[in-house]
């Protein structure tokens, strides 16, 4: 295979390339369990904890954000849909524009990746009724399918541009304008962003149990119902039962 010569710039530090592999990771294992595993199956309580993991690891991508600039600060998310337009518009012309970071289509995908994962996360840790288990649910399917898309999109720029742009994520290395290069990869930061993110997660599974009602979050103590028996989960499933029970004694009756 050719060696692609083209100027590489620096565009993603360590922080961002670790956030990324775990959270690849953790998303792909809850959106895999959820949409394969039964509730009462002892697989859906890993679910809740990948999405659990999952939910961190975007406060930290929102926190690496804040702290950053260039490719991986907040405001590269933010970018308008007439970027977006005017992106398209020179890919059709066969003039697209050279990014450093993700280029605007890619920023839609992000922040609307991101922006599901929250609402998924809000409905999930919510199950309170049927209507929240079915936009839980429809939220997942979109969230996959913004996934899909994003997936689509690296696979186009791939073939497009001629150039790995998924390899960029390990190498922290894209074809770009030099005046878009970061200085510095971060390595402290990085380093830091691993230590935090492993400290969560052991501490999330120390006392995780598949067969347990309830995960406890760490760092601020709230309790997830798991889907098993005695939870939140439970709680509606004894409700929903109880109000087939009556409709099936009043048939009964007539």
């Amino acid at each position: 295979m050719q060696k692609d010569e083209r100027n590489k710039i620096l565009v993603w530090d360590f922080p961002i390339r670790i956030f990324h592999g775990l959270f690849a990771l953790s998303l792909g294992a809850a959106l895999v369990l959820g949409l394969t595993s039964d509730d009462h199956s002892p697989l859906f309580a890993w679910h809740i904890f990948f999405g659990i993991v999952s939910g961190f690891l975007l406060i930290v991508r929102i926190l690496i954000g804040l702290i950053s600039k260039g490719p991986a600060s907040l405001s590269e998310l933010l970018k308008s849909p007439f970027k977006a337009i005017a992106y398209l518009k020179s890919l059709v012309s066969g003039k697209p524009t050279q990014e450093g970071g993700h280029n605007p289509l890619a920023s839609l995908t992000y922040l609307a990746m991101f922006c599901l994962l929250g609402l998924v996360l809000l409905t999930g840790f919510n199950m309170q009724s049927e209507f929240a288990e079915e936009s839980h649910e429809a939220l997942a399917l979109a969230l996959l399918a913004t996934i899909l898309l994003h997936l689509a999109g690296i696979a186009f720029h791939t073939i497009y541009h001629k150039e790995n742009v998924a390899l960029s994520m390990a190498t922290g290395r894209k074809v770009g304008p030099k005046s878009q290069a970061i200085p510095s990869g971060r390595l402290v930061l990085g380093v830091a962003v691993l230590a935090i993110s492993a400290l969560f997660i052991a501490q999330l599974g120390q006392n995780f149990e598949p067969s347990s009602p309830s995960l406890t979050i760490p760092w601020i103590n709230a309790k997830v119902s798991t889907g098993e028996g005695d939870g939140e989960c439970g709680d509606h499933e004894e409700k929903r039962d109880e109000r087939h029970h009556g409709h099936h004694e009043e048939d009964d009756d007539d």
